[in-house]
């Protein structure tokens, strides 16, 4: 079994930490990980005053949801937590 982990600085900013996601799962593409794991609470700062601000609509269009299309193959991925409502 193959692990990818990723370890990251996470911003205020929604689309430049998704942005930042991509970057690592580029670099992974010719490794094929079974598993990603991303930093717990990688969409938004770790500030409970903004989770709601940030959080993924369940059954909505989510920003993090094509996330692994630049991989041969989609991984399981273990997120820790994001922020939902």
């Amino acid at each position: 079994m193959k692990i990818g982990q990723i370890q990251m600085k996470v911003h205020s900013d929604k689309e430049k930490n998704i942005a930042e996601v991509e970057k690592y799962l580029k670099k992974m593409k010719g490794e094929n990980p079974d598993v990603v794991v991303l930093p717990e609470m990688f969409n938004c700062p770790y500030d409970k005053s903004l989770f709601e601000e940030y959080s993924e609509k369940e059954g909505g269009d989510y920003g993090c949801r094509g996330l692994f299309r630049f991989l041969d193959k989609e991984p399981c991925a273990h997120a820790g937590q994001i922020a939902a409502t």
